[in-house]
């Protein structure tokens, strides 16, 4: 499945948050995969649900992507034998976007705390979208804010220049 997506610092988080569905719990680590290699992780969602999911990048904003369910405890193994030190911690809302899309606002936790981000996912690049007042700087295709930089280096820890 190929998926396209636009991702976006959050410029007003209350705002972006108004209207959202209550937020649902996630880490994610990610498997040694070397730089150029499919990313590959493991996702605990919420408190009841695990999934794994490979990634290849196409462009800018598209990848092919496969996601399976697995059982929470294979998970939360993997994620400890695995990704020990490549994890990521936030918090998802959902907000409706006209209707026909949706928002996916993620809140990060732990090392990453305080990075504030959204993501559409769209049709295709040139699909027109309504972009909200809230929105800050688009982000899409800039590799140091994807969830695997952040496991590796948390935002925190760099000098991003915005």
């Amino acid at each position: 499945m190929i998926e396209c997506e636009k991702k976006f610092l959050i410029a007003d988080l209350d705002a972006a948050l108004c209207g959202a569905d209550a937020p649902v719990s996630f880490q994610q680590g990610y498997f040694e995969t070397g730089p150029e290699g499919p990313t590959v992780r493991v996702r605990l969602v919420g408190i009841d649900r695990a999934c794994v999911t490979f990634k290849s990048r196409i462009s800018a904003d598209s990848c092919r992507e496969y996601e399976y369910e697995i059982p929470r405890s294979d998970g939360e193994e993997m994620l400890r034998v695995f990704c020990a030190g490549r994890i990521v911690e936030k918090r998802r809302s959902l907000r409706s976007a006209n209707g026909t899309r949706v928002w996916e606002i993620d809140c990060y936790d732990g090392a990453n705390s305080g990075l504030a981000t959204a993501e559409i996912e769209l049709s295709g690049s040139d699909e027109p979208f309504e972009r909200p007042a809230w929105l800050g700087e688009e982000i899409t295709g800039r590799p140091e804010f994807s969830n695997r930089a952040l496991a590796l280096t948390p935002w925190r820890e760099r000098s991003v220049e915005a």
